[in-house]
């Protein structure tokens, strides 16, 4: 039952920071990356609006919750734990600076230093983890202040590395004028694309047990491996793709990388089901279920990885209507599904819908 709030407390980080930090993040994308080829200043403007914006949305968000954190708790949890919550919001707003500073590392092209912030940022968690469990009995709270306390440090250090400064280039209202319109197109697009792609651990919350969703996030630990490849190409990837457009040279890229994910993937697979096949035993009896949830979540997440660097970036850029017309349309179709699949076999059945 710990394990399962800590899944949703990191799904709730999570969701923060595809609906406002990557619908905040690839605009600025799209338009500092054009920006960036003529005019730098203009460029680190748009950053700096982009950053100022996340900053006021976390004020609001942690705000929010605290006023509500003990009924969302109950809610989220089937118990209270408001200060579980408050603190998750606190982190979800960290993360989000966070990505500021990553940001910024990413449309200099600076991958080096943006792979040193990632790592860092990723060790203060891991050994966030091994201090509650070692200290604190791996309790949901110690768990939740542990990340707290590493994003903080995380956001410093980005900070530092990405050389950020509060005196620089200032926004203008210009630069609202153009950079909202691109926002307020990314971010229904994404936000419904978030919830979706999260939807399975939040109704198995309520349409089962917090065991279930244990199960569920514990294979899901492993199915998130390549979809964290695909967007880390992505970072890569993702500022090349409107000079591609303009320079003609779209659909040679396109080509070059997905026939390569498309092998990485069929591999995956393989490998996938020998691990499920040979390796599910050494499971935990509590989690012996995970192994049969995994192989479903991870054909979904390696398929997820071809389309990630290239085609999904560019969508959101040249049609991002299309995508939320598609997860719309989709949405009853996968309420159904998943109330069927839940209901039937719990966390397995919500891995394979």
């Amino acid at each position: 039952a710990e394990f399962g709030i800590y899944a949703v407390c990191l799904t709730l980080v999570a969701l923060a920071d595809a609906v406002i930090g990557a619908a905040v993040d690839m605009s600025a994308v799209k338009l500092a990356s054009a920006r960036r080829v003529h005019d730098e200043a203009a460029a680190l403007a748009l950053e700096r609006l982009a950053a100022f914006f996340k900053l006021v949305l976390s004020v609001a968000i942690v705000a929010l919750v605290a006023l509500m954190a003990r009924p969302l708790s109950v809610a989220l949890f089937h118990r209270e734990a408001p200060d579980v919550l408050i603190v998750t919001a606190l982190t979800a707003g960290g993360v989000l600076l966070l990505r500021s500073a990553f940001l910024h590392l990413q449309l200099a092209q600076r991958y080096r230093e943006y792979a040193a912030a990632e790592l860092f940022a990723q060790s203060l968690r891991v050994a966030g983890i091994l201090a509650a469990i070692a200290w604190f009995d791996a309790t949901v709270e110690a768990l939740a202040i542990a990340a707290l306390a590493g994003t903080v440090l995380a956001v410093l250090a980005g900070a530092r590395l990405a050389g950020w400064r509060f005196r620089g280039p200032a926004f203008t209202a210009a630069d609202w004028r153009e950079f909202w319109p691109t926002l307020r197109s990314l971010s229904v697009t994404l936000a419904l694309s978030a919830l979706l792609s999260r939807m399975d651990l939040l109704l198995l919350t309520r349409w089962s047990t917090i065991d279930q969703v244990g199960v569920f996030a514990a294979a899901q630990v492993l199915a998130q491996i390549p979809e964290m490849l695909g967007w880390y190409l992505a970072i890569v990837y993702g500022p090349r793709i409107m000079p591609a457009v303009a320079r003609g040279s779209l659909p040679a890229l396109m080509t070059r990388v997905q026939g390569v994910l498309w092998v990485l993937a069929a591999i995956g697979v393989a490998l996938t089901l020998l691990a499920v096949h040979r390796f599910g035993h050494w499971l935990p009896e509590r989690y012996a279920l995970a192994g049969d949830a995994l192989l479903p979540l991870m054909i979904g997440a390696l398929v997820g990885m071809c389309a990630l660097p290239v085609t999904v970036p560019y969508v959101m850029f040249a049609r991002p209507n299309a995508l939320f017309l598609y997860d719309l349309a989709s949405l009853p179709l996968l309420l159904l599904a998943y109330h069927i699949g839940i209901g039937a076999a719990g966390a397995v059945g919500a891995a394979w819908v």
